[in-house]
C-alpha cells in the first residue's frame, strides 16, 4: 500500500481531536448519563493451550482499547490461561490478548452488558506485528523540540484510499498513549493501517503504515502547537439496544460549519482517505481553506474536540450500522460546549435452552458463546460434524481419545482485519435458558457445560430485529449413575442466597432415598460429601475438602425407604488460598463422595458489596 501522510495544519485540513492530556472529562447533558456513574460489565475468556498452541500464558495481558487516558483496563493472564477484566464500559468493545515480547496476540470485539459477565470463550493467539515510534513537538522547520507525553495513538485497519471515515467507524480500532519520553507501541494484526496521533494542545497528524507478522514498523509523529483562543466540544455517544443504553466506542463525531464554504466539503462520514490526501496536496488552490473537525469516541463513548474556531456548527455522530444523530451547537473562544448523542443499535436475538440429552433436565450454568464465522482467533480445528449428510450439521468437540467423529473441521474462511471479530457470551439460568444480542451476520453458537460434550450450531444471515431459537441437548461425557441409585435424591440449599461481603454462607446437602428399597452408599474414603464454589465460567475458587485429610478406608451408609441424611458446612467467603473473594455472582454445588461421585444442580449465590 502506498504510504502517505496527512498533517492537520491550519492552512488546509485540521483533524481536531483531544485525547485527554490530563484534562478531566466534562459530564454530558442530553440524556443525563454522565460517565462517572455509567454502568459497566466484565469480560472473561481463556487462551487455548492444546497441541502446538501451548504457550507461556504469563507473558500475555488482556486489555480494553480506548481506556488508556483514564483507568487503563488491562490484566495479566493467569498461568492457566484465564482472565477477567472488570469495570468494562458497556456496548461493543475492542479487546486484545497480547504478548508484546513474543509478538503474539488475538483481537476480540465483545458485547458488554451492564453488571453482567461476557464470556468470549477460548482464544487462539496468532502472530502479530508491532507499530512503534515517538511523538514529539516540532518547530516550523520540522525539527524536534521536545517529546509529547500522553498523546493518543489510534490505528484503524484500512484497505484503500477510497474508504471513508464512516467505514472506519465500523472496524476495531487499536489505541494507546505515548509515555513520558513520547514513545509508544501498538500490537496489531498484519495489514495496512491509518494511524492518528492526537493531543489537545497540538495539531494532529495521521499516516499510513503496512504491518507484517513478527515485524516492527517504525512510525514517528511531529506535532505543531495549536493556536490559542479556540473552543472545545465534548460529550458522549450512546445507543439504545434492546431497552438498554450502552456506550458507543469508535463512533465518528464531526462538526460541519454553518457558513457556506466554496467548494462545499463532504460530510465527515463520507469523507474518503483519498479526499483528505487531495485536500492536503491541493489546499493552497482553494480561496477558503478546507477544514474538517472530527474524532472517534473512546471506550466509554466520550469524545473531545479541541482547537475549534468560534462559530455555529452542526455536530454529527455516526457509527456504521447504527445510523447518525445531529445537533446544532455554538462554539465560543476559550469555552467548552457539551453535546450528547443517542443512536439506535439494531441487533438480532439468539436465544434458547440447554438440556441434558439423557434426562431432558435443564442445565444451569452452561456457557454459551457466539462467534462470528471466520473469526481468526477461534479454535476451529477442534470441532467435528456430529453427523454426516446433514445440510447444516451440528458440531461437537470430541475428547482427545474420541474417534467417533472423524469428519473435517468447519471451514468458513478467515475474516480480514477490517471485519470485526464479534463475540458474545453468557451463562444459562436455573432453567437452562440464555439470550444473546448480536449485530446482523452469520455466527457459530457453541455450548459448554461441565461433564458434557461441547456442541455448536450455525446461525446464518441473522437480521436486525430477528429472533432465532437455538436449543442444545448436551450429551453427558460420563456414564449415567448406576440403576440402584436411580431413586436417590440430592438437594442443595444455600443460605442466604444473597449474602453481604464477609457474611457466613451455610451450605446443606440433603440425600434422600425416595425408592421402595434400602439403598447402600459406598464411599472409598472417610469423606462422604463436599461443597464447591465456582465463578460463572465454572472456574473453581473454593472446595470444602481442600487441605483436609480423610481416613483411607472404605465405608458405607444405608438409607431405608424415605430416610434422608443431611450434611452442613459454613463458608467464610475466602478462596482456597484464604483470600477474600470479590463481590459478584457465583455457582455452588454439593457433591456426594460415592464412587462415582454424584453432584447436585448448580445453585446461584450472589455476594453483595
Amino acid at each position: 500500500m502506498r504510504r502517505w501522510s496527512l498533517i492537520g495544519f491550519s492552512v488546509v485540513v485540521a483533524l481536531l481531536v483531544g485525547c485527554g492530556g490530563g484534562k478531566a472529562p466534562i459530564k454530558g447533558g442530553g440524556d443525563g448519563s454522565g460517565t462517572a456513574s455509567a454502568p459497566t460489565g466484565s469480560v472473561q475468556g481463556r487462551l487455548a493451550n492444546s497441541g502446538t498452541r501451548q504457550a507461556s500464558f504469563s507473558h500475555f495481558i488482556a486489555r480494553v482499547h480506548g481506556t488508556e487516558d483514564k483507568q487503563k483496563l488491562a490484566v495479566q493472564v493467569k498461568t492457566d490461561g484465564t482472565f477477567q477484566i472488570d469495570g468494562v464500559p458497556t456496548g461493543w468493545q475492542t479487546l486484545t490478548v497480547e504478548d508484546t515480547q513474543g509478538l503474539q496476540g488475538a483481537v476480540i470485539v465483545a458485547f458488554v452488558r451492564p453488571n453482567k459477565v461476557t464470556d468470549v470463550g477460548e482464544i487462539v493467539p496468532k502472530p502479530m506485528g508491532k507499530i512503534s515510534g515517538i511523538v514529539a513537538e516540532v518547530d516550523a522547520n520540522g525539527n524536534r523540540v521536545k517529546p509529547i507525553a500522553r498523546a493518543r495513538l489510534i490505528a484503524h485497519p484500512v484497505q484503500s484510499e477510497q474508504e471513508t471515515l464512516g467505514d472506519l467507524s465500523e472496524r476495531p480500532a487499536f489505541t494507546t498513549l505515548s509515555d513520558g519520553n513520547g514513545s509508544y507501541e501498538l500490537l496489531v494484526p498484519p495489514g495496512d493501517y491509518l494511524v492518528e496521533a492526537y493531543h489537545p494542545d497540538y495539531e494532529p497528524d495521521a499516516q499510513t503504515v503496512s504491518v507484517q507478522a513478527l515485524r516492527t514498523s517504525s512510525l514517528d509523529f511531529g506535532l505543531h502547537p495549536r493556536p490559542l483562543h479556540l473552543g472545545t466540544v465534548v460529550g458522549t455517544v450512546k445507543a439504545q439496544v434492546n431497552g438498554q443504553i450502552v456506550a458507543v466506542a469508535g463512533a465518528l463525531v464531526g462538526l460541519i460549519p454553518k457558513e457556506q464554504l466554496v467548494p462545499q466539503p463532504p460530510l465527515p462520514p463520507f469523507l474518503t482517505v483519498g479526499e483528505l490526501m487531495s485536500a492536503t496536496q491541493k489546499g493552497k488552490m482553494h480561496p477558503v481553506p478546507l477544514r474538517w473537525f472530527f474524532t472517534f469516541t473512546k471506550a466509554d463513548g466520550t469524545f473531545e474536540l479541541t482547537g475549534v474556531p468560534a462559530g455555529t456548527y452542526t455536530a454529527i455522530a455516526f457509527k456504521g450500522g447504527l445510523g447518525e444523530d445531529r445537533k446544532d451547537i455554538t462554539v465560543q473562544a476559550n469555552a467548552t460546549v457539551t453535546v450528547d448523542f443517542v443512536l439506535q443499535m439494531p441487533v438480532g436475538i439468539v436465544q434458547g435452552q440447554v438440556t441434558d440429552a439423557v434426562t431432558g433436565q435443564p442445565i444451569a450454568g452452561a456457557v454459551i458463546v457466539a462467534v462470528r464465522k471466520g473469526d481468526p482467533w477461534w479454535d476451529w480445528d477442534d470441532w467435528r460434524p456430529e453427523a454426516e449428510g446433514r445440510k447444516k450439521p451440528h458440531w461437537v468437540r470430541p475428547e482427545e481419545d474420541d474417534h467417533a467423529h472423524p469428519g473435517t473441521p468447519p471451514d468458513f474462511g478467515l475474516l480480514p482485519p477490517t471485519i470485526p471479530p464479534i463475540r458474545d457470551g453468557t451463562v444459562t439460568d436455573n432453567d437452562g435458558h440464555y439470550q444473546l444480542l448480536l449485530p446482523p451476520g452469520s455466527y457459530f453458537i457453541a455450548a459448554f457445560a461441565h461433564g458434557y460434550q461441547a456442541q455448536a450450531q450455525e446461525v446464518d444471515n441473522l437480521r436486525a430485529g430477528q429472533t432465532v431459537t437455538v436449543n442444545f441437548a448436551l450429551t453427558p461425557a460420563s456414564a449415567p449413575p448406576p440403576t440402584e441409585l436411580e431413586h436417590l435424591s440430592l438437594r442443595l440449599r444455600v443460605e442466604p442466597p444473597q449474602a453481604h461481603a464477609g457474611e457466613k454462607v451455610t451450605m446443606r446437602l440433603k440425600v434422600e432415598n425416595e425408592g421402595s428399597r434400602p439403598v447402600t452408599l459406598t464411599f472409598p474414603t472417610g469423606q462422604r460429601y463436599d461443597f464447591v464454589v465456582m465463578t460463572l465460567d465454572q472456574q473453581v475458587i473454593w472446595v470444602w475438602s481442600h487441605g483436609k485429610q480423610f481416613t483411607q478406608a472404605v465405608n458405607t451408609l444405608t438409607l431405608s425407604p424415605g430416610q434422608e441424611a443431611e450434611f452442613e458446612e459454613e463458608w467464610d467467603q475466602t478462596d482456597n488460598d484464604g483470600n477474600p473473594i470479590r463481590p459478584g455472582t457465583y455457582f455452588v454445588k454439593g457433591i456426594l463422595s460415592t464412587q462415582p461421585p454424584r453432584e447436585t444442580a448448580l445453585q446461584r449465590l450472589v455476594i453483595l458489596p
